[in-house]
């Protein structure tokens, strides 16, 4: 009969935290997207906490996960999106989706409502 030791695939996946850490310290800041309001009209906020924003890039992708939008976050943690393509053109009433790609991925889920 085989059996699998499990204790060295546990102790792999630890964080090892300091007595001089916090928790919170040991472990990765995960990005959050805060998208209002929600369904828009004409202009979203999208604010991205939690994480170095500046490496990332923000791309707004259609229901058919087209990319429609690509967002270069600044120092600032908001973003705001017009509803305006790469192209430069409107886009049409829908559910779009907001993704951040950092260290870790994020997204979110915004309606656009003409």
């Amino acid at each position: 009969m085989f059996m699998h030791n499990y204790s060295n695939d546990i102790v792999d996946s630890l964080i090892l935290i300091s007595p001089e850490m916090s928790v919170a310290e040991g472990l990765p800041k995960i990005p959050e997207l805060i998208i209002r309001p929600n369904p828009f009209n004409s202009v979203c906020r999208i604010e991205l906490t939690g994480a170095n924003v500046e490496s990332g890039e923000l791309i707004v992708f259609g229901i058919d996960g087209r990319p429609v939008r690509r967002l270069k976050p600044d120092k600032s943690d908001v973003i705001f999106w017009d509803g305006i393509n790469d192209a430069g053109k409107p886009m049409p009433t829908g559910v779009y989706f907001i993704s951040i790609n950092n260290d870790v991925r994020r997204a979110g889920r915004v309606v656009l409502l003409k």
